[in-house]
């Protein structure tokens, strides 16, 4: 295996400013390269001179450039004047990794070499492609409420404390709908991160009318193709509500006197978003009322129609409205 010696401190810049870019953990970069963890941050701590093969995928990935004073060297170079050799062979071979043109030709043979080989790493991975269905809809709601999508992940999060049994379903439902195993990982703020590393996804939903980056600078929308069919609206908005919605009870005065009522909220920031879900809602009966940044459906009638039509796959929402039906809930 080559490697690249760089100068002094030079190692650990260069996996800095992947990791700044990227916006990743040394585990997620780890698995885009086929490595470990621990690898990447031994590198990072200059304990042992980096993977040329490595540095030539994250270099190439997120455009980052290797300094042009690297030198390639073969494992055991210390010992002896070969290594040297092996690296002049390696650039005559792959092209200097300092530059776009040895950029290019070394990740162009090194991908040919993996895939005569049948190795696990993949310049990019891809997905499967569902159709513009109910679970695809479903999926974009999911992410409209509780999700994220950067340049190359989606990320969706939730509560440890009440959706754990809906984080499992959803990691069943990606698997189904997209063939991928998602990365779940539970966080030091009682959240699970679920995450999907594959840049085909990221590009696959952007296509399909979702946006990277902030949901509320962007003021997201529920995407036409959805909008503009029932059972797809409704799915989505079974996603919207099963992770940014909640139920609960509804205290209010009319009249001098105190009420109690099952209350459906659905909050978020985005103003597009909360007249289209509302739209949605009003068209299929529900007689939601929209505040500035919430929508709520009030009525007992209201919410079990909307359980009738729409459902959940949040067994918390199932939960708390079968206990309100049986009068568990004070």
């Amino acid at each position: 295996m080559s490697r690249l010696l760089f100068k002094k401190g030079e190692q650990k810049k260069f996996l800095s400013s992947v990791k700044t870019k990227s916006g990743l953990t040394f585990g997620s970069l780890a698995r885009i390269c086929n490595k470990n963890a621990k690898n990447l941050s031994d590198w990072y701590f200059e304990k042992s001179t980096m993977s040329y093969e490595t540095a030539v995928i994250l270099s190439k990935t997120f455009l980052i450039k290797i300094p042009d004073n690297c030198k390639i060297v073969t494992d055991f170079w210390y010992t002896n004047k070969a290594g040297m050799v092996g690296g002049a062979s390696r650039i005559k071979k792959y092209g200097n990794p300092g530059t776009p043109e040895g950029r290019r030709l070394g990740g162009t043979i090194s991908q040919m070499a993996h895939e005569k080989l049948n190795t696990a790493f993949r310049r990019r991975q891809e997905i499967t492609k569902p159709k513009q269905n109910g679970e695809l809809a479903e999926f974009f709601g999911i992410l409209l409420g509780d999700g994220g999508i950067s340049q190359y992940q989606t990320t969706i999060t939730l509560s440890n404390l009440v959706d754990k049994d809906y984080s499992n379903w959803l990691v069943n439902f990606i698997d189904k709908l997209f063939h991928v195993q998602a990365n779940v990982r539970v966080g030091d703020k009682n959240n699970i991160q679920i995450t999907i590393s594959r840049v085909d996804l990221v590009d696959f939903l952007v296509k399909n009318g979702l946006s990277k980056g902030n949901k509320v600078k962007h003021q997201i929308d529920i995407p036409g193709w959805i909008t503009s069919n029932r059972q797809l609206a409704i799915s989505c908005v079974r996603g919207l509500i099963d992770t940014d919605g909640c139920i609960y009870m509804d205290k209010h005065k009319y009249k001098s006197k105190i009420y109690h009522n099952i209350c459906l909220d659905f909050t978020n920031a985005s103003q597009n978003l909360l007249n289209s879900t509302n739209k949605i809602l009003t068209n299929l009966g529900l007689e939601p009322k929209k505040y500035e940044k919430s929508i709520k459906i009030r009525k007992e009638k209201n919410v079990a129609k909307y359980f009738k039509i729409v459902g959940s796959h949040n067994q918390k929402h199932i939960n708390k409205f079968e206990k309100f039906i049986k009068g568990e809930v004070a």
